[in-house]
């Protein structure tokens, strides 16, 4: 619903290719195909940013030390994961972490601030780490509607090119 007024306000702006497309797009999901330039854009526009990969953990965590802000497993009552439903879901299908946010695992990828080095955590500073100055592609986390559990882990992380537009990002 959000994107959809943003776009209104940007008609410049190309719209994802699945906007029309019910199974990815419907006004209650979370939007898919847009490259990192464009959450960018949308996150000004709303008075906000991308949180850096640091705070994307922090706030997936929500002050757990397990692998998922539920515990150990995950399972299909807690998170879109693993082709169950074959496409994304509405953002609060499933229960909120303990902080109150919705879809952290699974779901969709969700673009982050900072630049990806598959490497920086054995070089970055311990607290309130941004991320290499520089690199290729931009840092995605919390897994998507295909992906298995493992990759929905709160320290799972991948890198895209920013121009890149997926349909599960």
């Amino acid at each position: 619903e959000e994107y959809g007024r943003f776009l209104a306000a940007h008609p410049g702006v190309r719209r994802p290719e699945h906007w029309n497309d019910t199974e990815f797009n419907h006004p209650r999901q979370p939007v898919v195909e847009i490259d990192w330039f464009e959450a960018m854009a949308f996150c000004r526009w709303v008075g906000g940013r991308l949180p850096t990969e640091a705070e994307w953990e922090y706030a997936c965590r929500a002050g757990t030390t397990t692998e998922y802000a539920f515990g150990h497993e995950l399972t299909h009552e807690m998170a879109n994961f693993d082709s169950e439903l074959g496409a994304t879901t509405p953002v609060d299908r499933y229960r909120a972490n303990g902080w109150g946010l919705h879809d952290m695992h699974g779901n969709v990828w969700e673009w982050c601030a900072d630049w990806y080095a598959r490497d920086y955590y054995a070089r970055s500073p311990v607290q309130d780490p941004t991320g290499p100055e520089e690199g290729v592609g931009r840092v995605l986390r919390g897994g998507g509607w295909y992906c298995p559990a493992v990759d929905c882990r709160s320290a799972c992380r991948d890198g895209r090119r920013p121009g890149g537009r997926f349909r599960s990002v």
